[in-house]
């Protein structure tokens, strides 16, 4: 079936994933992209920064997932994000553009000086962010199973999916994936069936 709405991405990336648990997957075409190989031009075409997710509605292009979701929200698509949510909804796109740097150093064979002043950077975002999202999950902030919740999880699991942190300090965080691993959406779009 044909949609206007078609989301450009790939079937492993938190930031692709956070959308399609987001979105009703009768609304829009997902477009799987292999943005490192075979799909580099057909990316390049639909975004000048060469990242995902893009999302396409008709002629225009929306770049960034966060950008995506206010778009969707101002279509009346989505619930707008409210603004108690934005400086936690930064912290876990910190956290995710650390990782995914790290995952692509490590891809390109560059190993990571943890004593550099990217690699403490990243290591020193990473810590401080996760401990914080582990006193945050306790309370209410993450009660609801909204665009934040999502968020979180698509990035705890994706953490757990590359191996990139050791959640094992962050019981709570652990918890958080542990109750909402089963839902059929979550299901649907784990990287691990990629």
């Amino acid at each position: 079936m044909s949609h206007s709405l078609r989301l450009y991405g790939s079937l492993t990336s938190p930031f692709v994933r956070r959308l399609r648990l987001l979105m009703d997957p009768a609304t829009y075409d997902f477009v799987n992209l292999d943005i490192y190989g075979a799909d580099r031009d057909r990316l390049r075409a639909i975004s000048p920064v060469l990242k995902i997710p893009v999302l396409e509605d008709g002629e225009a292009h929306i770049f960034d997932s966060r950008v995506i979701q206010r778009y969707l929200a101002d279509k009346g698509h989505v619930a707008r994000v409210p603004w108690s949510q934005e400086n936690t909804l930064t912290v876990l796109d910190g956290v995710s553009d650390s990782l995914v740097n790290t995952l692509l150093l490590k891809r390109s064979g560059v190993v990571l000086d943890p004593t550099s002043v990217l690699g403490k950077s990243h290591s020193e975002r990473v810590k401080d962010s996760l401990a914080l999202l582990e006193t945050q999950v306790t309370g209410s902030l993450f009660a609801e199973w909204d665009f934040l919740s999502q968020s979180l999880y698509s990035l705890l699991d994706w953490c757990l999916f590359r191996e990139l942190a050791d959640l094992s300090a962050f019981p709570h965080l652990l918890r958080f994936v542990a109750t909402h691993k089963d839902q059929v959406r979550v299901q649907e779009t784990d990287p691990r069936n990629a």
